[in-house]
């Protein structure tokens, strides 16, 4: 299959090389400008075994037009080597075939055609010196016109050949009516070229705007070897000039329009590519995200679910641990008691899964009171000390500390704090609450344990996040719903690790939040420095922002 492939592709060459002799801009000079393109678009999409194609197609086409068969053979060696250029260059520059890109019709067109169309004309501009066919004075004139021929040549025939040998190409919906009328359209208009080149090349430019926007880059590039062929074959063929010099003016103009034409078209091909690729590719992320969506609410939903219908059996056994506790059997009391803790503990989990699903769906609802902190901190501190009697913890309350808070929310956030530092630090506990400032109050919590390590202090408030201890309790959501009762109050929590202090976890309250409700999920405002600031920068930096 491949030799025939490669014979097929050798009797296209000759045939398109025969053609492009109808176009003669240079006396007697083989021109091979068809072929040159369409044997580059094939040995790019099908392989550079394809190159030896341009070699034996050139020699014979050389031969055919009256050259030696050294002069021919040369031909050749500069056809191949054109052809091996541009696939080289084109591939080294990642072109992909379907032109579905800006970047790789810019390649085409300025490495593809140009590039390799400048070192074909000068090899056989040279060759041509040398055997004589051409005189040093047309020598430039003889180069111009080789270029600019290949370099249209290119700009045709290879475009078409890469996108309908790419796989990846597709045709869109077009009506056969719509299809055949511009068809139709577009060759009257092409006929009007014999007449009025350049009037007729700017009326069938908004037909090639149209082929590009329905049929993208494969449209395009089909209608770029119409225009080029049709303009520049009947316009050789119907313009009567009285010299030959007039008759390789025009028909070199019209050909040069239509090159413009072609690479104007085949841009717009790609770039209507590109936007409807970016817009599916938008829809697929937008599509992703929502199912992403979906299946978050639909675990929240199912958590929350799971944790109401929790309560129920669980204030059934804390019930039943109550009344066995009244049992005068010690033993009977002694596993009252641990079904009693063990049951407080499932309760807190419990709540700790609801106050998370009401993150998720609704944000945390607040009941502001005016209430004092230094109330709540004592009583929460003293609570601690008696279930932890072992343990050194210190309370400092400075300043007014009233303000309007939710009770219940401020004192699980403290007793959040307060638990994780009796399971991650050492046997001290530092608690801090300052109020010298007018319109926030500061909470600091500082564990005396070893410092966490600077890349996971970002990840302390992620919902889920557990302590590196195996046996650290819970669920991974207390310092979460830490942050979610600051934030729905208006106000922010950072923490900072180092050695001594420890972690250190400050959160910032606003004295008054009624005026203007927060939602948990969305932060008030920011505080630039809250991780590393001391409590009264942290005021300060607060009430500024």
């Amino acid at each position: 299959m491949r030799a025939f492939a490669i014979v097929g592709t050798l009797a296209m060459y000759v045939a398109l090389a025969m053609v492009g002799r109808l176009v003669e801009p240079v006396g007697d000079l083989p021109l091979l400008w068809p072929a040159a393109g369409f044997v580059m678009g094939v040995a790019y999409v099908w392989g550079l075994e394809f190159v030896s194609v341009a070699f034996v197609g050139a020699t014979l086409a050389g031969w055919l037009g009256g050259m030696s068969v050294g002069g021919a053979m040369a031909l050749g060696l500069v056809n191949a080597a054109e052809v091996a250029f541009g696939c080289l260059v084109l591939r080294r520059l990642g072109v992909r075939p379907h032109l579905e890109r800006v970047r790789d019709v810019m390649a085409l067109l300025a490495c593809g055609a140009c590039a390799s169309a400048a070192l074909s004309a000068t090899a056989s501009v040279g060759i041509f010196l040398v055997s004589g066919r051409i005189h040093v004075s047309g020598a430039m004139e003889a180069w111009r016109s080789w270029a600019t021929y290949e370099a249209t040549g290119i700009m045709a025939l290879a475009p078409a050949v890469l996108t309908l040998g790419s796989k990846r190409t597709k045709n869109l919906r077009v009506s056969r009516v719509e299809l055949f009328a511009v068809w139709a359209l577009g060759l009257t208009i092409g006929g009007l070229v014999v007449w009025a080149p350049f009037p007729a090349l700017a009326l069938v430019m908004p037909i090639l705007m149209w082929v590009a926007l329905r049929l993208g880059p494969r449209g395009a590039s089909v209608s770029v070897v119409v225009l080029v062929f049709f303009g520049g074959l009947v316009a050789h063929a119907g313009v009567d000039l009285p010299t030959i010099d007039a008759a390789r003016v025009h028909v070199g103009l019209v050909l040069v329009a239509s090159a413009c034409l072609s690479a104007t078209t085949l841009t717009l091909g790609a770039a209507v590519a590109e936007i409807r690729r970016a817009e599916t590719d938008r829809m697929r992320i937008e599509a992703e995200d929502r199912a992403i969506r979906e299946r978050g609410e639909l675990r929240e939903h199912l958590l929350a679910i799971v944790g109401h219908d929790l309560r129920g059996p669980l204030s059934t056994v804390a019930g039943a641990a109550r009344l066995l506790l009244q049992n005068e059997d010690p033993s009977a009391r002694r596993l009252a008691d641990v079904i009693d803790r063990a049951t407080k503990r499932m309760s807190l989990l419990v709540e700790d899964l609801l106050d998370f699903a009401r993150t998720r769906l609704s944000g945390i609802s607040l009941v502001l009171e005016n209430l004092d902190l230094r109330d709540v901190c004592e009583r929460l501190v003293e609570e601690a000390k008696v279930a932890h009697p072992e343990r050194a913890i210190e309370l400092t309350a400075r300043g007014d500390l009233s303000g309007y808070w939710d009770a219940h929310r401020v004192a699980q956030m403290l007793a959040n704090l307060i638990g994780n530092a009796l399971t991650h630090g050492q046997e001290w506990m530092r608690i801090e609450v300052f109020g010298e400032a007018p319109f926030a109050v500061v909470l600091r919590v500082a564990n005396g344990g070893p410092p966490i390590p600077a890349e996971m202090l970002d990840q302390l408030f992620e919902p889920f996040r557990r302590g590196t201890r195996a046996s650290a309790p819970g669920l991974g959501l207390g310092l979460y719903i830490v942050r979610e009762i600051a934030v729905a109050h208006g106000g922010e929590v950072a923490a900072t690790s180092a050695e001594g202090d420890g972690t250190v976890f400050n959160v910032v309250l606003p004295r008054d939040s009624r005026e203007e409700p927060v939602s948990s999920s969305e932060p008030a405002g920011s505080l630039p420095d809250l991780a590393t600031a001391s409590s009264p920068e942290i005021v300060r930096e607060y009430e500024s922002s």
